[in-house]
């Protein structure tokens, strides 16, 4: 049986063979513990009340969840089905700032669930960026008055940024020699450009199709009457 004298072993095992990885769960459990403190205490300012927090937590839930529906018809990255529409939406609804805690903390949830890294610099490129990516959506909402155009801009604005960051991410760990045979390229910029736009490609269409037709059965609308409504 499991007990308790296997998880101080497995912990240590892990310590052990995967340092940096390690520390940096454990820094990355701390600094989300951390944001979700200083949100609390923070909970009658203009950024967060209880009621955006209750969204929120139904926001990341709803795109952790969809995260581990995956699809892996590629050797790189797997494409999930509109996993970050949820916490886009709630970027879109409650503005940049909020998106972008939104967007960290699941970003931070990613790397726990499965943590992958190369180097600390590749950790908070593919994590902690990418994902606050979604941040944009605010930002989109503020340059266009109709909605469509704002979620479309908006999905296309996340999606480019979280892609700029993993591209940057892959050019420092496929310019370290680890390279997938499959996609042979003497350029490691090249090679890390067709590598992520495989699978972030894929998933970008997924969400943008998902976004727009929620736009035009008036789901976002709707939406956007509850939370007015509850702020």
């Amino acid at each position: 049986m499991y007990n308790l004298l296997n998880l101080f072993t497995d912990v240590a095992g892990f310590f052990k063979d995967e340092p940096l990885a390690a520390w940096i769960s454990v820094g990355t459990i701390i600094v989300l513990v951390g944001i979700l403190f200083l949100i609390c205490i923070k909970n009658k300012n203009e950024g967060f009340n209880t009621k955006k927090m209750a969204f929120a937590g139904i926001c990341l839930a709803s795109s952790f969840a969809l995260s581990f529906v995956k699809f892996k018809f590629i050797p790189s990255g797997s494409i999930t089905v509109a996993s970050l529409v949820p916490i886009m939406l709630y970027a879109y609804f409650f503005g940049t700032v909020s998106g972008l805690l939104v967007g960290l903390i699941h970003g931070l949830l990613q790397f726990i669930e499965s943590a992958w890294l190369y180097n600390a610099t590749t950790f908070l490129l593919d994590y902690p960026i990418a994902f606050a990516s979604v941040a944009m959506m605010g930002v989109a909402r503020k340059l266009f008055n109709k909605e469509l155009p704002a979620l479309t801009v908006g999905v296309l604005l996340t999606y480019l940024c979280r892609f700029t960051a993993h591209l940057i991410s892959g050019f420092i760990y496929f310019g370290g020699g680890i390279v997938e045979t499959s996609i042979p390229h003497s350029s490691m910029f090249v090679y890390s450009f067709i590598y992520q736009i495989s699978y972030v490609g894929p998933d970008m269409i997924i969400a943008l199709v998902v976004t727009v037709l929620l736009s035009t059965t008036k789901t976002i609308s709707q939406l956007e009457k509850i939370v007015a409504k509850t702020n």
